[in-house]
């Protein structure tokens, strides 16, 4: 199992409050899923993601998404899981700031974010969905979030600096790469995200 693996199981097995919890389900689906009208779908190969995912979505919302499972033809034999939900009047996608108007925000609006719980969570929704960190026992310190969207960078990438985290955004190829590389600051981001176990490790 990945360090990145290791540390995103630890992020799912927190306690959040619904504020909290809210802010990681709409950081997680606005940059890792799919909105077809009132269709709101994502796929993880990470069990524990899924099932954390789908408990925030039951326990916020009384409401149970569609799960389905299959197994990827490839070497690994990894699962998919794939979740969706139907969202009528975007009553949903409203209260997590992903929809306004009937239109796709692609950053969330300000009452989302209120303060520096909220804050840390929703960073803890980016790296579920889209962070990675190298191993410091087998390479050098680095960690990353991907996204496709320069606005969203931009937006990730100041919430982080908040912190006084010093990340940087670079451009590959078609991706826009948010990147931390000097070890404490790493551990400082883990230990914003709660990922206690993490930081021992790290340190």
């Amino acid at each position: 199992m990945s360090f990145t693996t290791l540390v995103k199981n630890e992020i799912t097995q927190q306690k959040l409050t619904r504020a909290e919890s809210i802010a990681l389900l709409s950081a997680y689906l606005n940059i890792n899923a799919t909105f077809d009208q009132q269709k709101v779908s994502f796929s993880t190969e990470n069990a524990a993601i899924a099932r954390s995912i789908y408990k925030i979505i039951k326990e916020t919302y009384s409401l149970s998404p569609i799960v389905r499972i299959r197994k990827q033809a490839n070497f690994y034999k990894h699962h998919l899981y794939g979740i969706q939900f139907y969202d009528p009047n975007f009553v949903i996608t409203e209260d997590l700031s992903l929809i306004s108007n009937k239109q796709r925000l692609l950053v969330p609006l300000p009452y989302l974010l209120d303060d520096e719980e909220t804050k840390r969570s929703y960073l803890a929704g980016v790296f579920l969905a889209k962070g990675s960190i190298n191993d410091p026992k087998t390479a050098r310190y680095h960690l990353e979030i991907i996204l496709d969207n320069r606005k969203q960078a931009n937006f990730i990438n100041a919430l982080i600096n908040e912190f006084y985290l010093k990340s940087k955004i670079i451009k590959r190829q078609t991706n826009y790469v948010i990147y931390i590389k000097e070890a404490e600051k790493i551990s400082d981001f883990l230990r914003l995200i709660s990922a206690y176990n993490a930081v021992m490790y790290f340190e």
